[in-house]
């Protein structure tokens, strides 16, 4: 039996309908590869091996591994303008338990009005959000919180940096210490009126800092857009080869 020619109106369709399944599969492999597609590395042009999201760094042919300080508050003091460089300051430092944001009035004598103080992570986001003290809304999670001093526990000023907001790491220069300056960027915010924000952490050996990740001595300072915060710790992960 003789076999009909297909009219050519329905041949067009069934050629239209494959050519949509064909770009819908392109589409969905494409998708599927960049889902999967492991993120760029921090500084893989520099430290091909260096893992920010491990909190791992290699900075000048030596290993830094931070993943100690994952999920551990510390909690250091903002110091005032002017006076003593970051570089060397001696204060009191406050601990959190449970990584919690703290609550200095409690630490503090009616005398003495708690000081304006940081909670840091040094390896991913705070595990505790905390509460704009001016719009009482709970942030997303951050690294870094600013507290005026007095707030009730669990508020915040500010939060100053997320983990997604650091771009460097580099060896920390050696007129400042042995050990590794992490740098954040990202813009302002209602709070601050800049441009952008930028922090930058030393986190430097001093054999005469406490060893445990969560008692190591903090302190910062604020210079308009610019934070500069410096922790001390005689924690081998840190003090490894100085």
């Amino acid at each position: 039996m003789a076999l009909r020619a297909m009219p050519t109106g329905v041949m067009w369709v069934i050629m239209w309908v494959q050519w949509i399944g064909f770009t819908n599969s392109l589409s969905l492999a494409s998708s599927t590869h960049d889902s999967t597609s492991p993120a760029p590395t921090l500084g893989q042009n520099r430290e091909g091996s260096s893992d920010p999201q491990a909190c791992r760094y290699v900075v000048e042919n030596r290993t830094v591994d931070l993943s100690l300080w994952r999920g551990v508050a510390v909690v250091g003091i903002a110091l005032p303008p002017g006076g003593a460089t970051v570089g060397g300051a001696s204060a009191s430092h406050r601990h959190s338990p449970g990584g919690t944001l703290i609550r200095t009035e409690s630490e503090s004598s009616p005398s003495d009005p708690p000081s304006p103080s940081f909670n840091l992570s040094l390896c991913g986001n705070l595990t505790t959000r905390c509460i704009d003290e001016l719009t009482k809304v709970k942030q997303p999670p951050g690294a870094l919180y600013a507290m005026f001093g007095g707030e009730p526990a669990g508020r915040c000023w500010d939060v100053l940096a997320r983990w997604g907001h650091l771009e460097s790491v580099a060896a920390t220069p050696p007129d400042r210490g042995h050990g590794i300056t992490l740098g954040f960027s990202r813009p302002g915010d209602p709070h601050i009126d800049c441009k952008a924000v930028t922090v930058e952490v030393d986190v430097l050996c001093d054999h005469t800092a406490p060893a445990a990740p969560r008692a190591a001595r903090l302190v910062g300072r604020q210079t308009a857009c610019d934070w500069s915060l410096e922790l001390r710790t005689s924690n081998a992960a840190v003090c490894g080869g100085g």
